[in-house]
């Protein structure tokens, strides 16, 4: 549901083609940035379990990628 009523509001937000593109810009860098945290995170955990010699997989399930979202 959030996705329609998401859809409906960029469409009718959106005057012209110029509008768009910038909007589908912001998207992609926003989503760009998000994406290379992401990796960076994992590389550092992969580099972590290394340190301490502890198997990837059980090092990396415990606490996985969090992107943006910061843990309290």
């Amino acid at each position: 549901m959030f996705v329609f009523v998401t859809m409906l509001t960029v469409y009718s937000s959106i005057r012209s083609v110029r509008q768009s593109r910038y909007l589908v810009w912001a998207w992609v860098g926003v989503g760009s940035v998000t994406a290379a945290l992401g990796v960076f995170q994992f590389v550092r955990k992969w580099f972590q379990a290394l340190a301490q010699h502890r198997d990837f997989y059980s090092f990396y399930v415990d606490q996985r990628i969090t992107g943006f979202k910061t843990t309290g």
